[in-house]
């Protein structure tokens, strides 16, 4: 219940514009982090909401790249945060498909860069690259 007061007051003081701001890859082995701020009016809140925006994880990668061209011309709680997430997971996973054809030995664009079981085991066998992160790598044994 406390919650939605917070929610319902925040709402209240965003009556002409919300900022949202998301973040995505910080927890990636592999690759910079990206951040995105969104800033909506109301109008723009609803339409994008008509449209589908919620928060980019439970979006397919084809409804978030359709997505992209709403959000740049105009998570679950806040539509300008959902928006936030779109525009910084679209961003960095283009980013990780031109990566891929560069570090082709470590699937990039399968794995976005994350630790999977996978990813690992391409890094004990290839080695690890300048873009890997060195100190989340430590955790794994690799270094």
């Amino acid at each position: 219940m406390q919650e939605k007061k917070e929610e319902d007051l925040q709402q209240a003081l965003n009556k002409v514009f919300e900022v949202g701001i998301d973040e995505v890859g910080r927890g990636a082995i592999f690759g910079p982090v990206f951040a995105a701020a969104v800033v909506l009016t109301e109008k723009n809140k609803f339409i994008l909401k008509q449209f589908g925006v919620t928060d980019s994880k439970k979006l397919t990668p084809k409804k978030r790249k359709f997505l992209l061209s709403n959000i740049i011309s105009g998570d679950s709680k806040f539509i300008s945060i959902a928006s936030a997430s779109i525009v910084a997971k679209v961003s960095r996973d283009n980013l990780m498909e031109r990566l891929e054809k560069k570090y082709s030995g470590y699937l990039i664009f399968k794995n976005k860069g994350y630790g999977t079981r996978e990813h690992l085991s391409l890094i004990k066998k290839n080695g690890i690259t300048k873009l890997h992160r060195k100190s989340f790598l430590k955790k794994s044994n690799l270094i």
